[in-house]
């Protein structure tokens, strides 16, 4: 055999060890051990209640907020029926304001060929006119001859001087 221990007699005297080590434990700590679980169980209880009382607000808010979103779709709705609305009436406006633009327009654009037509008659008369004029004096001017064409002159220089 061999000299010091064998592996059975140091496992049988660390195993002593081992449980004189938790028997020391248990005697000298116990109260702390008991205290400790004790106040941790106090502790889990109360964080257990409080987060039963957090899952009980929670539900509420949940229920609370589904109904106020089914209330925000139908308030959606209605707002969409508003801007519809306001569209077309706005719509309806401008195509009134439109309407009227677009008489007043065509009244002047009337006045303005009115006007001109007006100015072209008028320049066509002042025109006929004016060749009217010139084909009288060169008739008369060849019925009458230069003499004749002297005379009317002296005369209406005579008529100018009185």
């Amino acid at each position: 055999m061999e000299e010091g221990f064998s592996f059975g007699t140091h496992l049988l005297f660390t195993s002593i060890n081992f449980f004189l080590l938790i028997f020391a434990i248990l005697i000298l700590g116990r109260k702390k051990i008991v205290e400790g679980i004790k106040r941790r169980g106090l502790e889990i209880k109360n964080e257990f209640s409080s987060l039963k009382a957090e899952r009980e607000e929670v539900e509420r808010l949940k229920t609370e907020y589904l109904e106020k979103l089914k209330g925000v779709d139908s308030e959606i709705e209605n707002m969409k029926k508003k801007a519809i609305e306001e569209i077309e009436k706005s719509a309806s406006v401008m195509r009134k304001k439109i309407m009227e633009s677009s008489k007043r327009f065509e009244e002047s654009i009337d006045r303005l060929i009115k006007a001109e037509y007006e100015k072209v008659i008028s320049s066509f008369e002042k025109e006929v006119i004016d060749m009217a004029v010139e084909i009288a004096k060169r008739i008369v001017m060849e019925k009458l001859g230069k003499a004749e064409e002297k005379r009317l002159f002296d005369e209406a220089i005579s008529f100018i001087k009185k």
